[in-house]
């Protein structure tokens, strides 16, 4: 796999030679709000071949301009990215760049599905643990200067070792285009009232992931979105007005008071008087089991 050093504008691991598609180009085998995405087959460093997924930006290719931004900007995050190790971030294998109309992020595939899916089917498990996973794994990234900017329910898969693992961080900043987040379906339900008042790239934070950390934790524990009683186009008014979650709405067996009154403070108005994701873990981690 080759390493490109040196230049902001290359990716730092180009798969092209390593990577075939499953499907033939042109067609792609699913695709989410702003991306397609692609299935196919690495070969891995140690020879073993690995089943992949590929995601490109859909329309990127149709405008130039937004090619060429989008792809400087892929190739560059891609360089941080690809140093990441941690068993709840999904690993990011590298870029292929001529396989597709434009570049492509390269990812393992996980059968079991997102979380939701995951919990859909797999019976009796320890949601705690689950959360706890999601909470380590976005410390990982906030220690390492990545903000997600998009986690939701959505965004995390669940590995074939059982550990939750956080994909998409970043994919905001990535494409660089204001409301990102604002047009996918259900997304303001997981969005800090900041975002929405500052038009959602202008203050992508820490705090902000925190808030949407808590969304995630309420649905992934209670099996309810937030705001479930407010059809989407109104939930902008309600954070406008000062809104959250009533427990008397939520209940989960996990769903207890040390747990309540800390998702009441990772969802605080003032994004500098919530936690950072370092205490949410100890607190976690003092009742996960």
């Amino acid at each position: 796999m080759a390493d490109t050093d040196g230049n902001d504008l290359a990716p730092a691991v180009v798969l092209d030679n390593f990577v075939r598609l499953d499907d033939p180009p042109g067609r792609y085998s699913r695709c989410g709000a702003f991306s397609e995405i692609y299935f196919g087959r690495c070969q891995m460093p140690s020879g073993a071949i690995e089943r992949v997924v590929l995601k490109v930006f859909r329309g990127a290719h149709i405008n130039q301009e937004l090619l060429e931004k989008a792809t400087r900007r892929i190739n560059r995050e891609s360089r941080v990215w690809v140093r990441l190790r941690h068993p709840n971030i999904l690993p990011f294998y590298g870029v292929c760049v001529s396989l597709l109309p434009s570049s492509a992020l390269v990812s393992p595939y996980c059968e079991a599905g997102t979380v939701l899916q995951y919990l859909s089917t797999a019976g009796n498990v320890n949601k705690i643990r689950i959360v706890f996973g999601i909470a380590t794994g976005l410390q990982y990234l906030h220690a390492n200067k990545v903000i997600h900017g998009d986690l939701r329910p959505n965004n995390v898969l669940m590995g074939p070792d059982g550990q939750p693992k956080i994909c998409d961080f970043g994919c905001s900043k990535i494409i660089g285009i204001k409301g990102f987040t604002t047009n996918l379906p259900n997304a303001y339900r997981f969005m800090a009232p900041e975002l929405l008042r500052m038009e959602g790239l202008a203050s992508l934070s820490h705090p902000a992931d925190v808030y949407a950390f808590a969304m995630v934790t309420l649905e992934i524990l209670t099996g309810r979105l937030p705001f479930y009683h407010v059809i989407d186009a109104q939930v902008p008014v309600a954070l406008y007005m000062g809104q959250r979650p009533e427990r008397t709405r939520y209940t989960a067996p996990e769903l207890g008071n040390w747990l309540w009154s800390l998702l009441q403070d990772c969802w605080r108005e003032n994004p500098n008087e919530r936690p950072t994701m370092a205490v949410v873990c100890q607190t976690l981690a003092e009742h996960r089991n």
